[in-house]
Parts: structure tokens; sequence; C-alpha cells
């Protein structure tokens, strides 16, 4: 159990970080030498870099960074672009993740955030694949998912980059919030979010809608914010315990399902599932009043 606590001496924190150091270097390895190594870099890394940042001391999080970049590095030296386009980024991302749990930004929001910044970081790097390998981050999954000759490969691109990051965030937050709960962590309140994801269903619904026509890889990724959205929206809807509150979220549904039925073939058939936002609209409007309810409990006590 100690181990999972916060390290206070130098010795604790070096043994701390050489540990994950190694962990690291073993993805990389593990990256080098199977197809879908990187992938599963990708998804389980930022992990390891999430509990250094939360656990141990600033310096020492930013002796782990080089030390574990540097081995990697040097034990992957014939197939460098693993290392510099994967472990780089889901090393980065996991500090991300761990100084901002530290912060007590809720995961909800956290997992969001970082996975932008993930997306971010590869997309940063993509004119540097390109120029010194001729590849793309996305290159092996394309040619092992037959997606490289998919006409809607470009559009889908971005979509498939966050949605890999949203599972590496995901994971990250969901580990370091299982593991410190046991030893009586103190996370932030999700409640802070009852209002923020409702509205983020709609900002980004209706993004995905109107772009459905005009900008299909907008579009795309609009879709997968607006799920995330809506289903987190659904939280409010829970906790405020309300049984007309289901019962109205139940006439939402059905009426977007008549509305999906409606407008979908009025839309491109690349983008028609765009009209999927409906169903998510329900769940932002009922998360709204939800969350309206929680706060209007919380006054009145």
């Amino acid at each position: 159990m100690a181990f999972w606590e916060e390290k206070k001496t130098p010795v604790q924190n070096i043994a701390f970080i050489s540990v994950f150091a190694a962990v690291s270097v073993v993805f990389s390895l593990i990256a080098a030498f199977l197809p879908l190594g990187s992938l599963i870099l990708m998804v389980f890394l930022p992990t390891t870099g999430a509990l250094v940042a939360l656990l141990a001391k600033g310096r020492y999080v930013i002796v782990y960074a080089f030390a574990a970049l540097g081995l990697s590095f040097a034990v992957t030296a014939w197939n460098i672009q693993n290392t510099l386009f994967y472990t780089f980024p889901s090393l980065l991302v996991g500090l991300f993740i761990g100084f901002f749990s530290k912060k007590g930004l809720p995961a909800s929001l956290l997992t969001l955030l970082s996975a932008f910044f993930y997306m971010g970081i590869v997309y940063a790097l993509s004119p540097l694949s390109r120029f010194l390998y001729g590849l793309t981050p996305l290159s092996l999954l394309y040619e092992l998912t037959g997606l490289a000759q998919n006409p809607l490969k470009d559009a889908l691109s971005p979509t498939i980059i966050l949605a890999y990051s949203f599972l590496a965030s995901a994971t990250a937050s969901f580990i370091i919030q299982e593991e410190f709960e046991k030893i009586g962590a103190i996370f932030a309140d999700e409640t802070k979010t009852e209002l923020v994801f409702p509205i983020l269903t709609f900002v980004f619904g209706i993004t995905a809608l109107v772009s459905a026509f005009y900008l299909p890889s907008l579009s795309y990724i609009s879709i997968l914010i607006a799920l995330y959205a809506g289903v987190l929206s659904f939280l409010p809807i829970l906790m405020a315990g309300r049984k007309w509150l289901y019962l109205l979220l139940g006439a939402l549904l059905l009426a977007s399902l008549f509305l999906m039925a409606f407008f979908y073939t009025s839309f491109p058939y690349e983008t028609a599932l765009s009209t999927l936002c409906f169903y998510f609209f329900s769940l932002g409007i009922g998360g709204l009043i939800g969350g309206i309810i929680l706060r209007l409990g919380e006054k009145t006590c």
C-alpha cells in the first residue's frame, strides 16, 4: 500500500520513478516488436506518467520524463519513430493527467481536456513524421484495418485520433481514481460539471449537424464529443432522482427517434450519422434540467 502513497524522501522518489521509467521502456519495446504495439502503447502508457506526476515530487517528475524518453530511444534505436510519435505523446499526456488530477480537476472534464491535448500533440508531430518517414501516426492502423483505400479516410482521421485519445485518457483517469480511492484519496466533485456537459452536448451536436453539409471531418469529430458529453449529461438525471424527469427523458428520446428518421435522408450519405445528435440533445435537455434541480436543492438546504 505504501507504494501508492505520495513520495516524500529522495530515495522513495528515485525508486518510484525508476520503476515507472522501466515500465515505459517495456511499453516502447512492445510497440517496436508487435504490429499492434503502438496502439497498445497509446492507450496504456499515459497511465504510468499520470501516476508519476500524481505521486512523485516535481523535480523527480522531470527526471522521470527525460529518463523514460531517453531509455526508450536507446532500446528502440532501430525503430525510433515509435518512440518519437507514440511514446513521447503518451508520456506528455500522462503527466498532464497526473498534474491536473492534483489540481482537483474533475475526472470527466480532465478526460476531455487531456484527449484534446493528446490529439494536438499527435497533429503537431504529423508533419515531422511525414518528412522523416513518409508516415502518419495512423498509417499502421490504416494498413491493419484496410482503411487505407477508404475514400472517407481523411475525414475520419481526426475522429480516430480523438477516439484513441479518449480511450487513453479515460484509462489513465479510471486507474488513478480506482487505486487511490482505496487509500482514502479525495478527488474533485463531479457535480461541478453538472451543467457543463449538457451545454457541450448542444454546442457540439449543433456543430455536427451544420458541418455535415460542408466539412465532414468536423462533423465526425463533433459527433464523438457530443456523444461523450451526452452520456455524461445523464449523471445529473440520476443524481436528481425524480421519476418525472425519467419520464420526460423517455418522451424526449422517443421524439428524437422521429426527428432522426425524418431528417436522415436530408443529410449527405457520408455524414447522415450526425442525426444521432438528436438523441444526444435529449440527454442534454434532461441533464440540464437535472443539473438545475440539483443547484436549486443546494440553495434551499
